[in-house]
């Protein structure tokens, strides 16, 4: 007890926190958001996380009904194969047909315009739907109303048109890609038809082999061309040359039968210098002729046996595959990426909804705010229509059925008795800053609990508005203000039930004007109900709103302000006690109310909640 005393303010209320340590509005210091804030936050709204979350993959399934999927075929071509390459055995290919340049021409050629134009002619793809929208009415329409005549020409073009559009389509379905650094070439084309698609690829494929091959075929048939005129020219050059030599050696009796090279310097002496000397100046021409028309020779030979085997040069090495499946949209790719947008928006949104709401949720956030010490917190109690904090039936004032709800309420009365052992003070207040936060009901319930323990208690109604207590018991008949005003007496006006334990004095019917009442007469009336009851609960309106606590808040021994956890505003709490202090400092404490324990686990209180479970099995034995 002398601890509760060195506690207490010498006044008889409580004395104000102190609020240096910053709490956030969830209750938890605000040096970081630990990882228990977020998971409680997920844990308070896992019913709209799920909601949103589902709803998005809803949407994202119905739009995916809407999508029209492809079908990828693929095929692999050998563009060049130097197995098949004449020459030495070791001799390697030349850079010219394996470069990176020429393979980067052979992916080029296979998205060209001009292939694409070759197949869509082949496969009639003018008059495939999926390639070409008919839009050749419109077209006719319009230059119909020039000249009967230029019809057929206007039907070409419109043809043309068609082909061309559905090149461009089938360009831009065509994929190419180049496997590492080989000579292989993978070609894929997509269509809204496997078959099709499958087809398109074969298609493609055997048609850049045969251009490939008509190419290659053509630039050789070059090559050989040129290589044979080349090695007649030279044949014809060493003919010349050699039958020069003949003519020189034959007219100056030079002939080489028979004559040692002693015998031939003897002869060339005896013949004509000059003759002599074209003939050595012929022979190494000679010589030189012949051997680059054995080299052009040698590179024709070469050039033929080539073209003989451009057909076995480029092949299709693996034919055009059947999808097993859609290649676009490739729906667990996008359901996979889609759930996680899905669950970032709904989480998102909770934690936006979390940080916009700035309701009190925890005895610790409402210290912080209002600097006066919470010393009740009344769980919220659902029956049948609505919550207990919001509509209390009689039967529950005598007895509440909910444990958590009769401990809470015995604990607010014990703390209010303990705020001064000496003097508990007989009239207790208790308001709200806005209306619906639960005042009437926690001075209902505070007055039952005085009547179970045996204590006189009287509820009197000063809610002058919305009468809240006098409509819960059906009190539509004269109140305090005809007791003030000398129409009825006090013992008339008051209701005494033994079944809720305790009394009750309702307002009355002259509730216009009242507020000079409240002032004298409702002192002196105080007095007289101090001497006949052991606790006086006054039930007034809101602070923000109502003038009646504000005249009778000095009146009181104690005032008790409620606030509706996950409700009200801090900025409310915070203007009514400043509204508050001006007209009292009998400023007790605060009731945090309809209190929904399931939800207050998820702010750190899980203890408080389930030992609550344990305590109450002997009540119920």
């Amino acid at each position: 007890m002398t601890d509760a005393r060195e506690f207490v303010h010498s006044a008889g209320v409580m004395p104000r926190l102190d609020t240096s340590m910053a709490v956030d509005g969830n209750g938890s210091e605000s040096e970081g958001v630990d990882l228990r804030f977020l998971i409680g936050i997920v844990q308070r709204h896992w019913k709209s996380i799920s909601a949103v979350f589902l709803a998005l993959l809803g949407c994202l399934y119905v739009g995916m009904m809407f999508v029209r999927p492809l079908y990828k075929s693929t095929a692999e071509i050998l563009v060049f194969d130097p197995r098949v390459q004449m020459g030495d055995p070791g001799q390697r290919p030349s850079s010219f047909e394996i470069d990176n340049a020429a393979m980067s021409s052979d992916v080029a050629f296979l998205q060209s315009k001009a292939l694409a134009l070759r197949v869509a002619a082949d496969l009639q793809l003018d008059q495939d739907t999926e390639f070409h929208k008919d839009s050749s009415g419109e077209r006719r329409g319009v230059a119909g109303s020039d000249r009967a005549g230029s019809e057929p020409l206007l039907g070409r073009l419109d043809a043309s048109d068609a082909l061309d559009q559905a090149a461009e389509q089938l360009r831009k379905r065509i994929q190419v890609e180049r496997v590492q650094l080989s000579y292989v070439l993978t070609v894929s084309v997509t269509s809204e038809d496997p078959v099709k698609a499958r087809r398109l690829t074969e298609a493609v494929a055997n048609a850049f082999l045969r251009e490939h091959q008509e190419i290659r075929n053509e630039a050789m048939q070059k090559a050989l061309e040129w290589w044979t005129n080349r090695v007649l020219e030279l044949r014809a050059r060493v003919a010349d040359t050699e039958a020069e030599i003949e003519k020189i050696k034959t007219e100056n009796g030079l002939s080489d039968s028979g004559m040692t090279p002693a015998l031939q310097k003897l002869a060339a002496l005896k013949a004509d210098s000059q003759a002599y000397i074209k003939l050595r100046e012929l022979e190494p021409v000679a010589q030189s002729n012949r051997k680059f028309y054995e080299a052009a020779l040698a590179q024709l030979d070469s050039v033929s046996q080539r073209l003989s085997l451009q057909g076995l040069n480029g092949r299709l090495i693996t034919p055009a595959s059947f999808p097993d499946g859609p290649s676009y949209p490739r729906r667990s790719i996008v359901y996979g990426i889609g759930g996680l947008l899905a669950l970032g928006v709904a989480l998102g949104l909770a934690f936006l909804r979390e940080f916009l709401n700035s309701g009190i949720k925890t005895a610790a956030a409402l210290e912080r705010v209002a600097g006066y010490p919470v010393i009740g917190m009344l769980p919220l109690v659902s029956r049948g229509n609505g919550p207990l904090g919001r509509t209390v039936p009689p039967e529950h004032m005598s007895e509440p059925s909910d444990f958590h709800l009769r401990e809470a309420v015995r604990a607010m009365r014990a703390v209010l008795r303990l705020s001064d052992p000496e003097d508990p003070g007989k009239v207790v207040l208790v308001t709200s800053g806005l209306p619906g936060e639960g005042k009437s009901t926690v001075a209902m319930l505070l007055a039952a609990s005085c009547g179970r323990s045996g204590e006189r208690a009287l509820l009197i109604d000063c809610d002058s508005r919305l009468k809240s207590v006098s409509r819960e018991f059906g009190l539509y008949r004269a109140g305090w203000s005809e007791v003030l005003t000398g129409k009825i007496a006090l013992a008339d006006a008051i209701l005494t039930d033994t079944n809720i334990g305790f009394s009750v004095l309702p307002v009355g019917n002259m509730t216009e004007h009242c507020e000079a009442l409240l002032g004298r007469p409702m002192q002196q009336l105080l007095t007289v109900l101090r001497q006949g009851y052991d606790l006086v609960i006054i039930d007034t309106g809101p602070l923000l709103g109502s003038v009646e606590p504000l005249i009778l808040a000095d009146r009181a021994d104690k005032v008790l302000l409620v606030v509706a956890w996950d409700c009200t505003p801090q900025a409310t709490v915070s203007e009514a006690l400043r509204t508050a202090r001006f007209h009292t400092n009998r400023i007790c404490g605060i009731v945090l109310n309809k209190v929904d324990y399931k939800r207050l686990h998820t702010y750190d209180y899980a203890a408080g909640y389930h030992y609550g479970a344990v305590y109450e099995k002997p009540y119920r034995s």
